[in-house]
Formats: structure tokens, C-alpha cells, sequence
């Protein structure tokens, strides 16, 4: 993790992941669901697949440091390549879960708008 309570923690420049697989924000379950206003050690490892998304859902949604919202199925593999930043571990395509902005939708809408007139 990149976030640390201590002061010995990680730092940004030690990431070596590409950004787009660098997770910045993780879709907690409800159950550990963390307070923004008394953050603390975001979660314990190891972590389970449950940790992660809502419950009865497939996968879990992150923000990249690029920005970009994502989404990939619960695997504790993939979990593993979201949380860590050595660059060491890899997502597979087939696990990436599309995932639209609203832009896109706009896009898709007026596109779609223009067609019908």
C-alpha cells in the first residue's frame, strides 16, 4: 500500500506499476468500510476477495492513478495486482470488467439521438 499511518511507509516515487494498473481508490465491502475522517491502516493482510466490491457481486471497482474508474473481477490474484506497486503482478484482459464513463454514455446517447432525428 502506498498510504501508510506510519512515517517509514512507502512513497509515491517507489511505485514502479504503470499507472494504469496502480489503484488509488478501492471499492471497499460495506463490512470494512473505513471512516474518512479517522483513517487508519486501510486493511489488514493478508485480504480476502469478500474485503473487496459489494457482497454477491463478481467484482470490484478502483480508481487508477490515472484517473480512470476500473473494474476486475474478485480474484485474489487480481486483488494482489491492485494493491501492490513492485509491478510484479499482472491482470488479465479477461478479468477487466468495461467499465463506461459519462462521458461515454453522453457520447453514446447523442450519437444514438442524431441517428433517430
Amino acid at each position: 500500500f502506498v498510504y501508510s499511518a506510519a512515517e517509514d511507509g512507502p512513497k509515491l516515487e517507489s511505485i514502479v506499476d504503470p499507472r494504469n494498473r496502480t489503484a488509488i481508490v478501492v471499492e471497499l465491502a460495506p463490512t470494512r468500510a473505513i471512516d474518512w475522517m479517522a483513517p487508519d491502516e486501510p486493511l489488514a493482510m493478508p485480504v480476502r476477495a469478500d474485503d473487496f466490491g459489494m457482497p454477491n457481486e463478481d467484482g470490484f471497482l478502483f480508481i487508477d492513478a490515472e484517473f480512470r474508474p476500473r473494474g476486475v473481477r474478485k480474484t485474489s490474484s487480481n486483488i494482489e495486482a491492485v494493491l501492490t506497486t513492485d509491478g510484479k503482478e499482472k491482470i488479465d484482459r479477461q478479468d477487466l470488467i468495461l467499465i463506461e464513463t459519462a462521458k461515454e454514455t453522453l457520447e453514446k446517447l447523442n450519437t444514438e439521438g442524431a441517428k433517430d432525428e
